[in-house]
């Protein structure tokens, strides 16, 4: 089966925050894209498909977009303006020896194998 992803996924494990309608939560950003990313949340949180919310990470910024999907206590969301290479790769390891900007101590990012 062919995936219907346009940019490479990058399997991650970065502390942010999630800024909703209702306030603001602890997250994990479990993967990114140049235009999207899913979290985890660890509280119950009730966020609808479409709504509005915004992450906030230390190494990339405030990143505003639209929730795809909700799952037990994961989620989609689409990036209203997509990274891009400078910031994304600020934060990504490249498979050689050569690593760009440290991330943060509790930051690691892999990316994930094409299907």
């Amino acid at each position: 089966m062919k995936s219907r992803r346009r940019t490479t996924r990058y399997d991650c494990s970065l502390p942010a925050n999630l800024e909703y309608k209702s306030g603001s939560v602890s997250c994990t950003i479990k993967d990114l894209s140049s235009g999207g990313l899913s979290i985890a949340i660890s509280s119950f949180l009730r966020i609808e498909i479409g709504e509005q919310v915004t992450i906030v990470q230390n190494d990339l910024g405030k990143m505003a977009g639209s929730v795809r999907w909700v799952r037990m206590g994961t989620s989609g969301m689409r990036l209203d303006q997509n990274l891009t290479g400078l910031n994304m790769f600020s934060v990504i390891k490249i498979n050689s020896s050569k690593m760009l900007p440290k991330l943060s101590t509790n930051a690691s990012i892999t990316p994930q194998q094409q299907e």
